[in-house]
C-alpha cells in the first residue's frame, strides 16, 4: 500500500476494539445472512466515500459559495449563519469527546478533554482563530491515539 491508506490503521488486526471499520464493513456488504460475503477491496471503499460522501455535500457547498457572495458581512443573516455553524462544530465536538465511537473509545476521557482544551487554547492563541483551534485539538488527540491504540 502507498499514499494515504499505508497511514490507515489495519483494521483486520484490530479484532478486540469495539465497533471496527473492518466489522460494519463485513456487515454492511453481506448480501444476505447465509449467502457469500462480497468482497471489498480499499480503493473501492474510497470510491463509494467520494461518491457516496465528498460529491453530494460539495454541491451544497458550491451553492452555498454563490449564495454567500450576496449576504453582506453585517447582516443578520450572515451572524445567523455563522451561529449555526458554530453550533455544529460545537456539536461534533461534544459527541467526539463525550460520546465518541470507533476506535477514539480507546482513548481516555482525560485524554479527549485534554485535547478539547488544548483546542480552545490554540482558538486563543491565534486571534480566535477557529482553524487554529481543530488543528491544535485534532493533532493532540491523534498524537494521544497513537500512543493508545494497539
Amino acid at each position: 500500500m502507498s499514499g494515504f491508506l499505508a497511514l490507515l490503521p489495519d483494521v483486520a488486526a484490530l479484532a478486540g476494539a469495539p465497533a471496527t471499520l473492518a466489522a460494519a464493513t463485513a456487515d454492511a456488504v453481506a448480501p444476505a445472512a447465509h449467502g457469500p460475503k462480497l468482497q471489498m477491496d480499499a480503493w473501492t471503499a474510497v470510491l463509494i466515500v467520494v461518491l457516496v460522501g465528498f460529491l453530494p455535500t460539495e454541491v451544497w457547498r458550491m451553492l452555498a459559495l454563490i449564495a454567500g457572495r450576496q449576504v453582506e458581512e453585517g447582516s443578520e443573516v450572515f451572524h445567523w449563519v455563522k451561529a449555526v455553524a458554530t453550533a455544529l462544530l460545537a456539536a461534533v465536538v461534544a459527541r467526539l469527546v463525550f460520546a465518541p465511537t470507533g476506535l477514539i473509545v480507546a482513548v481516555p476521557l482525560a485524554v479527549r478533554l485534554a485535547a478539547l482544551a488544548g483546542g480552545v487554547l490554540g482558538f486563543y492563541a491565534v486571534r480566535r482563530s477557529v482553524f487554529a483551534g481543530v488543528v491544535v485539538g485534532e493533532l493532540i488527540l491523534i498524537a494521544a491515539a497513537t500512543y493508545y491504540l494497539p
